[in-house]
């Protein structure tokens, strides 16, 4: 099969699945910011896209996350492996999911839409959309200092940011408008089960759709 690792397209077999595992034929991946610090070299990972799998249910977040969500969540596992750093991930023609982190999509739903409602967005218009009050929410999943501060500036009294980008100098926020404004800052990187499903059935009732640029697996830088 076909296989993007980093800057070039290399070949490899169809990957082997266990019990527990299963082989998911890729039609589309999202390119976001982790896939870019790739290229630029502030991380050494394999085949690219993230999905997460628990190695383990004993350890202590494991433990912690069962005891107060009465569920297992593998984000939190002391010992989850990923695909994309761990392990090869989606820009292959085939890659090995754990069946309790994969989600049926919308029927309605295109698979180049589908990759690409990953990589959230905000927009100066979200001011005038608002009279002026600022949005509830944000999520910045870029690794650029500039849209942390964008995103505080748009953000209305007591509303809530999503940091999900990962600075290599690490985050600076503007503290006067956290702590006047009373801003909650929220740290995430890979969302539960539960909240793509809950993103389907709005883009299925709402018919919410995102611009997307596809690009051919050739294409891939």
């Amino acid at each position: 099969m076909r296989a993007a690792q980093i800057s070039e397209i290399v070949k490899k077999t169809v990957p082997e699945i266990q019990d527990n595992e299963v082989l998911v034929r890729v039609h589309a991946a999202g390119f976001r910011h982790s896939d870019l610090q790739v290229l630029q070299g502030q991380f050494e990972i394999g085949i690219r896209e993230i999905v997460l799998a628990c190695s383990t249910s004993h350890c202590a977040g494991c433990n912690l996350t069962r005891r107060t969500t009465k569920r297992l969540d593998p984000r939190f596992c002391d010992k989850r492996e990923t695909a994309g750093f761990h392990h090869d991930g989606a820009f292959a023609d085939y890659m090995v999911a754990d069946p309790d982190t994969i989600v049926r999509l919308s029927p309605s739903l295109s698979m180049e839409q589908a990759a690409r409602l990953m990589g959230p967005w905000t927009s100066e218009r979200s001011i005038d959309l608002t009279n002026g009050e600022g949005v509830a929410a944000t999520v910045v999943c870029t690794d650029a200092g500039a849209a942390n501060d964008f995103a505080l500036k748009i953000l209305r009294v007591r509303g809530v940011m999503g940091a999900l980008g990962l600075l290599a100098n690490g985050w600076h926020f503007d503290s006067s408008a956290v702590v006047f404004k009373e801003i909650t800052i929220r740290g995430t990187y890979v969302a539960s089960r539960q909240a793509p499903e809950r993103m389907m059935g709005v883009l299925q009732t709402a018919g919410v759709r995102s611009h997307a640029t596809k690009v051919p697996f050739e294409g891939i830088p």
